[in-house]
Parts: structure tokens; C-alpha cells; sequence
């Protein structure tokens, strides 16, 4: 998985550079898993049994040997495993079913419980907009995706009111899984997503000697783009980083693997979403899908014919291109009420925040009284109380973020709060 291929012109002459196809290993040696303490590649692509196993068979008198790495080999490419279990006597193949069945079931495992995790936010309300935050964790000991340039993994992100309505979507696919809302070249890194066209896409993009788009591999002479999430540890002043490079718009968003600190592992999208007076509550739904070889990145070879290639289009036309769920969060009926907000309610200010417990209210008229409704940052109604003037309030024991949904005559207005 450290792979350096020798880059041609667009008429097929050596340039003399190499390009970074693959750098798995590198990826590794950039993240906290290459410490003496860590975890190596064969310790999660190939899991250990404890008790002994006699490797050669019809040995009896041999004595056990311990640990014995399992020669699962499992990745995340659980679409060409499919295909060729579909097409295995035309392609020669002669590993059956349980087999290819056992494979993919540890690719898909590996896919969906070990690489990625995904938390929504409430943000609050900003003026007419709802804004919400979607953390993303990488897991795993390289960048995620990893491996040949045309994996990717994308985020769905939905937005629905009390109705079941949709107010809001970012990333949804068609029908033949393609995101017909995303540039016909490549989408660039987001960290704030505003508009149902903009989808954050995780990807290293090739261009060629003209700074172009490329899915041929020969062709690729630098990268326009790499915002694949990083694993834990890594940083930019690492010895390897020349191989393991972030390219593009994220190299600019304050929050991609920083978390206070650089090496996080982690990446914030924020999605500013605008309301209606129609909205009292909204549903928010992300989802993370990962895709091995998306369409848009095999166009350039099939507008070549040769056997081989003919051969593999009427297979990959023929296969399943559902992208597999690697990681989702959901929020629900979080309180919003759009609509002319009283003055009072605009000046309002909840003091302190973060907070040790207690909270005030400053700014608001004594002439007037507020009902409180304290939420989990899930949505989920943890407390209601009619609170008057000059009083504090306390919030639940246990520490965390709450949303403080304030309610004056028919307006209301939600703070995120946070207990230490």
C-alpha cells in the first residue's frame, strides 16, 4: 500500500515525477497507531486467536503456536468482492461461496463497526436559520477512505419539520446512486453547507500535467484535492506528510483534524439551514455513505473499447451500487418556532454559559414572566418550568451540552448551554 506510479503527458510521454497513488503505510506511520504502543496493520486486517493452532495439518506432534493472526485480510471494497462473486467462473475464479460470503461479511463489519463515527449538534437558532454541527471521527489507522483514488465517502444530511416535510437536503443520491448535485470536475471541501447543491464529499482527486480531472492512472501527475479524513495523531510537520499531503480547501477549515489541538482525527461540518414561519420542530438526519469506484470515475475508461474493458463494463453495469452506511446520527423534534421574535426575547442573555449549574437570565423585562423548556442535545424534554423574573435556574446534574428553548407570549428562543 505504498504505491508510486510513473506519470505520462496527455500523448503518453514520461514526465520524469511519480505520483502518489497509494500511501496506506505512510498514513500509518503519521498517526498515534505507530507508536510502540499502537496498533499495527496486521492487527486489524488480520485478527489474532489466542489459543494455539497447529499450522501444517496431519502434524499432530507439533506444538501449537500463539497468537495466530486469521488470514481474513478484510478492507472496505465489499463492491468488487460482489462482482466477482457474481462473475466467478467467467473470471476463473475458484474460491465458492461461503468463502466469498465470509469476505464480504468482514469487509462490511470492518466497514460499518470499526471506521468511522458520526454526531450530530444543535447549534441553535440564528436569526432564520437553524444551525447544526456533524462531527465526524475517523477510527481507523490511515486515512479514511484509503487505498486507489476512486474511493470516497460522502454526507447525506436531511432536514424534515414536524409535518415530515422537507425543509432541507444536502447529498441524496438518484436512483442509479449517482449525486446529481455535485460538480461535473470535483466538489470541493466544505466546512459550513448552506445550499441543497453543496455536498461534502471525502476523496483525493487526480488531475493531470494541465491541472485537469483524471481517472487514468498513468495520467495523474499531482493531486487537486485530498480532504480524506485523517487518522489520530496525524500531523503536517511529520517526516512522511510529503506522501500523506491534505490538498485543497482543507487545508484552510479551522476545524479539520484540529480539535483544539492538531492530530484530532476528527472533522466538523456545519450546516446553516434557513426556516419558514411553518417550522415549530425539526428532524436532523446525517448519514455517511462510502462508494469504491463511484461511476463518474470509470466514464474515462469506458469510453475506450478493448475485450477487457467491455467485459468489465457489462459487469459493473450489471452490479448492486448501493454505497454502504458507514456511520449516521439523528436528532429529534428540536424546538424552533419561526416567526416576529418579541424585543425581549431578542435581548435576552443567558449568563454563565458554560455553566457550573446555575444560569440567569439578563436583559429581559421585569414586567414579564417565561416558561422554560430544558432539552438533551438530542431533543429529547428533560424539564418544564414556568420561571419568573430574578430567579436562577438550574440545569441537570450530569455534565454536557442542553438546549434552553425560552418561551415569551407566542415567540420563543433556543440556547445552547453547556454544564461542566
Amino acid at each position: 500500500h505504498t504505491l508510486l506510479t510513473n506519470s505520462v503527458d496527455l500523448q503518453g510521454n514520461y514526465t520524469g515525477t511519480t505520483f502518489v497513488e497509494q500511501a496506506t503505510y505512510h498514513e500509518w506511520l503519521n498517526s498515534v497507531y505507530a507508536d510502540a504502543n499502537g496498533a499495527t496493520c496486521q492487527g486489524c486486517h488480520m485478527p489474532r486467536v489466542t489459543e494455539g493452532v497447529v499450522i501444517a495439518a496431519n502434524y499432530l506432534i507439533l506444538t501449537p503456536r500463539t497468537p495466530y493472526g486469521k488470514h481474513d485480510l478484510a478492507g472496505a471494497n465489499a463492491f468488487m468482492l460482489k462482482l466477482m462473486k457474481e462473475h466467478r467462473d467467467q473470471l476463473d475464479i475458484r474460491a465458492g461461496d461461503v468463502h466469498f460470503d465470509a469476505a464480504i461479511a468482514n469487509t462490511l463489519n470492518n466497514l460499518q463497526q470499526n471506521s468511522l463515527t458520526a454526531t450530530l449538534q444543535y447549534d441553535g437558532l440564528v436569526d432564520d436559520s437553524a444551525h447544526f454541527s456533524l462531527r465526524l471521527r475517523n477510527l481507523v489507522g490511515h486515512k479514511f477512505p484509503s487505498g486507489y483514488p476512486t474511493r470516497r465517502a460522502f454526507v447525506e444530511f436531511v432536514v424534515t419539520n414536524q409535518l415530515g416535510d422537507t425543509v432541507f437536503s444536502s447529498g441524496i443520491m438518484d436512483a442509479n446512486h449517482n449525486l446529481p448535485t455535485e460538480n461535473n470536475t470535483y466538489e470541493p471541501h466544505f466546512d459550513l453547507i448552506t445550499s441543497p447543491d453543496q455536498v461534502q464529499i471525502y476523496e483525493m482527486v487526480m488531475g493531470n500535467v494541465n491541472g485537469q480531472v483524471t481517472n487514468v492512472l498513468e495520467r495523474a501527475y499531482q493531486p487537486l484535492k485530498d480532504n480524506r479524513l485523517v487518522p489520530t495523531g496525524f500531523t503536517t510537520s511529520h517526516a512522511v506528510y510529503d506522501t500523506t499531503a491534505i490538498i485543497g480547501n482543507a487545508t484552510s477549515d479551522p476545524d479539520f483534524n484540529f480539535d483544539g489541538f492538531e492530530g484530532s482525527g476528527t472533522d466538523d461540518v456545519h450546516f446553516h439551514v434557513k426556516l419558514t414561519e411553518n417550522e415549530d420542530s425539526l428532524n436532523v438526519f446525517a448519514t455517511v455513505y462510502y462508494q469504491s469506484i463511484p461511476r463518474k470515475t470509470v466514464a474515462d475508461m469506458f469510453d475506450i473499447s478493448t475485450p477487457q474493458i467491455d467485459t468489465f463494463e457489462v459487469m459493473y453495469n450489471g452490479a448492486d451500487h448501493t454505497p454502504v452506511l458507514v456511520a449516521s446520527d439523528s436528532l429529534t423534534a428540536i424546538p424552533v418556532l419561526m416567526g416576529l421574535e418579541d424585543a425581549a426575547l431578542a435581548q435576552l442573555e443567558i449568563r454563565p454559559n458554560p455553566s457550573d449549574g446555575w444560569i440567569w437570565f439578563n436583559n429581559l423585562p421585569k414586567q414579564k414572566s417565561i416558561a422554560v423548556d430544558i432539552y438533551s442535545v438530542q431533543g429529547h424534554l428533560l424539564n418544564s418550568i414556568d420561571q419568573h423574573i430574578g430567579q436562577g435556574l438550574q440545569l441537570p446534574q450530569t455534565s454536557g451540552i442542553y438546549l434552553v428553548a425560552v418561551r415569551l407570549d407566542s415567540s420563543e428562543r433556543v440556547f445552547k448551554v453547556i454544564r461542566r
